[in-house]
């Protein structure tokens, strides 16, 4: 049971950050280029941000 509810999890997570990645690409004015440079600093804040979540998570269990 639980590794079923890890897998939907990963594929919810994994469409879910595929969606945000085009969303904030196409949704800027200066061109998909540029678009695409935001996307993935974006998606890197959000990557350092879950890091260091999961550090401090961790430390308390």
């Amino acid at each position: 049971m639980g590794s079923g509810a890890q897998q939907t999890f990963r594929y919810v997570g994994s469409c879910a950050g595929v969606a945000l990645t085009i969303a904030v690409s196409t949704s800027t004015g200066g061109g998909l280029a540029q678009g695409a440079d935001i996307a993935m600093v974006v998606s890197a804040g959000l990557a350092v941000v879950a890091a260091v979540l999961l550090g401090v998570l961790r430390e308390r269990a």
